[in-house]
């Protein structure tokens, strides 16, 4: 993997777009908008192993011809550091809080999505149908947190039960994806019922989360 510094923060990048589906949609990068991260435990340790993996690789540079290169390679690394650091405290098994955690980004990913052709609906269908999976494995994370006992503020738990049933309601932004959808494009039947579908799939999959939560 050792090579120039530019190409290894481009393998990086693609790498770690490849591991977040939904970084990739806020970014930009095409290809993944009908992905989903894996939020589990088991997905950490997969980005963990990635981390360390591109920090030797990091470390391993030899020194740099100009200012640029040495510049990259420090950002590269303290980018690694700060990554690693969070995993090393616990911060996965405890992230929810109302501002920016996987309970926002789940949500507001679809936001970033296209909703100008067939092809961008048939992602959002995608993503909604499966979007059990990732709260589910968001959920699984911070069940494995509260049982080491890194516990998320009452606080920010009592938001996230408020949020969760926002986005469960009938007044939620998935509930209003349907009629988005007859108004955007003239999308197939089958479209249609998917996206009609997993609609209702996606806010179950908030409400279950939120009676976690709740009872939890």
């Amino acid at each position: 993997m050792i090579g120039n510094v530019f190409d290894l923060s481009d393998r990086l990048v693609d790498d770690l777009m490849a591991l977040s589906p939904i970084g990739a949609t806020f970014v930009g990068v095409d290809g993944f908008d009908h992905l989903w991260d894996d939020l589990s435990p088991e997905g950490i340790e997969t980005r963990k192993v990635l981390l360390n993996r591109y920090r030797e690789a990091f470390e391993s540079l030899p020194e740099g011809q100009d200012r640029w290169e040495r510049l990259a390679a420090r950002v590269g690394l303290e980018y690694l550091d700060e990554w690693l650091d969070g995993i090393a405290h616990g911060d996965p098994w405890r992230d929810l809080n109302t501002v920016a955690s996987p309970l926002q980004d789940i949500r507001q990913v679809f936001d970033q999505m296209d909703t100008t052709t067939t092809a961008g609906w048939e992602n959002i269908a995608t993503r909604m149908e499966s979007l059990h999976a990732v709260i589910g494995g968001y959920q699984q994370t911070l069940e494995d947190g509260r049982r080491q006992g890194l516990l998320v503020a009452r606080r920010q738990v009592l938001a996230g039960i408020e949020e969760a049933a926002i986005n469960a309601g009938a007044a939620s932004y998935f509930a209003s994806v349907p009629e988005r959808f007859r108004e955007s494009v003239a999308g197939s039947a089958e479209l249609r019922a998917r996206i009609e579908e997993g609609s209702q799939a996606a806010r179950d999959s908030f409400a279950r989360f939120g009676e976690y939560l709740q009872e939890t």
